[in-house]
């Protein structure tokens, strides 16, 4: 079993952290984060990658010991992975179930994609041509925030969320229309939890930028089957991270309750659908999940 604690419980625990104490991880702690790193293999997007624990006390060179606005950060988690169609969206998955393994194990982190150093951090993780760094996280143990900072984040709403009816969709297949999804008045079996958990999901920003769209399976007369479409509709880089969280967060609570299905790229299905504008043409789809 990779998490120890029920996935939809560390997800709710997950928070960003920029302030740390400054003490060394404990080895045991370390080592079985290094651990779970190295079983990371796969994700939807079949990508290939390296995650590293850089020890900042470790490095020799001053100039390379802070990447971003980050404060008594002992560590951080910085990755590579080799360029391809999916780079992005791999990364991202790989990386989410790295930060949901710290947040179980009590340490805290923060997805920083644009205000760290690049070139420092391509240093440290010694990247190849062929590889891109989409982003780093510190790691350590957390500060409790003060007023300020408490203020800061009810100011900025970083743990805002927005509704079900601005995320979640279901594709009314006689209409041929989209209708919003309101998780107060309607359950759409085996998939509640799944969605919450994507809804939850950190964001660049906390733009949220994921839609989904549940279409009822033709296979069988199972109600309970859907293609679960995820589109974005942000074409910022930034976005394709955001996306694979939400893939990340679905696919582990999907998995703990058993809901059987693949992982499916149906772009020419999703294009005819764009076509008969029954979705956005502004949408960007991303990758299906087919219950079976």
């Amino acid at each position: 079993m990779e998490y120890k604690k029920p996935i939809n419980q560390i997800i709710k625990e997950r928070s960003s952290w920029r302030t740390y104490t400054g003490k060394t991880l404990k080895e045991k702690t370390l080592n079985e984060l290094k651990d779970f790193i190295e079983e990371q293999n796969e994700s939807p997007f079949e990508g290939e990658h390296r995650v590293e624990i850089i020890n900042i006390n470790e490095i020799e060179d001053e100039k390379l010991a802070t990447l971003g606005f980050v404060k008594d950060c002992p560590s951080y988690i910085i990755g590579a992975v080799l360029k391809d169609e999916y780079d992005s969206e791999h990364y991202g998955y790989v990386f989410e179930k790295i930060i949901l393994k710290a947040t179980e194990l009590g340490l805290g982190t923060c997805w920083i994609g644009g205000t760290f150093d690049k070139t420092k951090a391509k240093q440290l993780i010694r990247l190849r041509e062929d590889e891109k760094l989409p982003a780093i996280s510190p790691l350590g143990y957390a500060k409790k925030r003060g007023l300020k900072g408490r203020v800061i984040r009810w100011v900025i709403k970083s743990k805002k969320r927005k509704p079900w009816s601005e995320l979640f969709f279901l594709l009314d297949q006689e209409k041929r229309k989209l209708h919003q999804l309101d998780s107060e008045n309607e359950k759409i079996t085996p998939f509640n939890q799944p969605l919450e958990m994507v809804r939850l999901g950190p964001s660049a920003k906390n733009g949220q930028p994921w839609r989904l769209v549940l279409e009822p399976s033709t296979e069988g007369s199972d109600p309970g089957k859907y293609n679960v479409h995820f589109f974005r509709h942000d074409s910022h880089q930034y976005a394709r991270l955001d996306i694979s969280i939400a893939v990340c967060h679905f696919d582990l609570m999907r998995i703990q309750e058993d809901i059987k299905g693949s992982w499916e790229f149906e772009n020419s299905r999703i294009e005819g659908l764009k076509q008969n504008e029954i979705i956005p043409g502004a949408w960007l789809y991303t990758i299906t999940f087919k219950t079976k």
